[in-house]
């Protein structure tokens, strides 16, 4: 993924985000006897007859805008952990995207390149470019150990 478009992306989403009101208007009267109020958790919504007013379709954008960029931010996390910590990780180990590697990462030496890893959890981090290196294949054996393999969107694999 181009790194440009996304940190473009990224930006789109955290203005998108401050750019919202936080807090609905709910000061705004009705003008015509005509008009309905609902109360709901994003505002007061006006409906004339049976069409919402244009100060509610306009309050129900923002809210669409708001939504979508809090899912923005939150689907990127993963994506963006791993599209700066695997250059990170080569760079460290000085190997090359040829190879295939796993490293042990304990404490805040350790883990401080990850967004989400904590300091007490020691985390044995395996990573491959798929289309460089080719297919992979992992033999764990018996035993005790516990965690899962995820992909780079952190879905289990």
């Amino acid at each position: 993924m181009n790194k440009k478009i996304f940190l473009i992306a990224m930006l789109s989403g955290f203005i998108l985000f401050s750019c919202q009101n936080q807090k609905p208007k709910t000061d705004s009267k009705p003008v015509n006897k005509d008009v309905s109020v609902e109360k709901t958790y994003v505002g007061d919504l006006e409906f004339q007859d049976q069409t919402i007013t244009k100060a509610t379709a306009k309050n129900l954008h923002k809210q669409m805008a708001l939504q979508r960029a809090t899912q923005l931010v939150g689907w990127a996390i993963p994506m963006m952990n791993f599209y700066q910590l695997y250059p990170a990780m080569l760079s460290n180990q000085k190997m090359t995207e040829t190879d295939i590697f796993f490293n042990l990462c304990d404490g805040y030496e350790g883990v401080y390149p990850y967004m989400t890893a904590n300091v007490t959890t020691p985390y044995t981090i395996g990573m491959s470019d798929l289309s460089i290196t080719g297919p992979l294949v992992v033999d764990i054996p018996a035993g005790a150990i516990y965690g899962v393999i995820n992909d780079a969107w952190m879905q289990p694999i």
